[in-house]
């Protein structure tokens, strides 16, 4: 579900500037970003499942 909604966002990027959609390095950037979000998705999940111990 998050991968579609960077994908979104890519997409709408890509449509405000066309030139983007050459560029793979933005692409490399979502994702990280993408990849980011979700890493710190599964250590707050986690730390909740820490805290209960």
């Amino acid at each position: 579900m998050e991968k579609e909604r960077v994908k979104k966002s890519y997409s709408k990027c890509v449509k405000l500037n066309p030139a983007l959609k050459l560029s793979d390095k933005l692409w490399f950037d979502f994702m990280k970003i993408f990849h980011n979000m979700h890493k710190n998705h599964v250590y707050r999940k986690l730390e909740i499942v820490e805290q209960k111990l």
